[in-house]
């Protein structure tokens, strides 16, 4: 990889191709919102993360912080733990 690529690596503005892990916890957060019958608006006005960061999340092409997965599971009103558990079913095939 060239330094320009690494250092943007660094900067978090360019995501590794080894974490594509972080593809299946903004698939468990779209699962709770739409669960819940909200749209990323409405989780925006709930915990705060914007709603286009949301769509990065469910869509793959963000690694979401501890603290954003936090905010986001206290917006949809579920545990932390519930995100990474479907995280991990998704993950292993477990869940669809």
């Amino acid at each position: 990889m060239d330094e320009w690529v690494l250092k943007r690596f660094d900067l978090g503005t360019l995501s590794s191709p080894l974490k594509d892990r972080f593809f299946f916890h903004g698939k468990a957060i779209r699962h709770f919102r739409e669960e819940a019958g909200l749209t990323q608006e409405q989780v925006y006005n709930e915990c705060g993360v914007h709603y286009t960061e949301i769509s990065r999340l469910e869509s793959g092409q963000g690694n979401p912080t501890f603290s954003t997965v936090e905010s986001l599971a206290k917006g949809l009103g579920i545990s932390i733990s519930r995100i990474f558990s479907l995280a991990e079913a998704y993950a292993e095939g477990k869940a669809r």
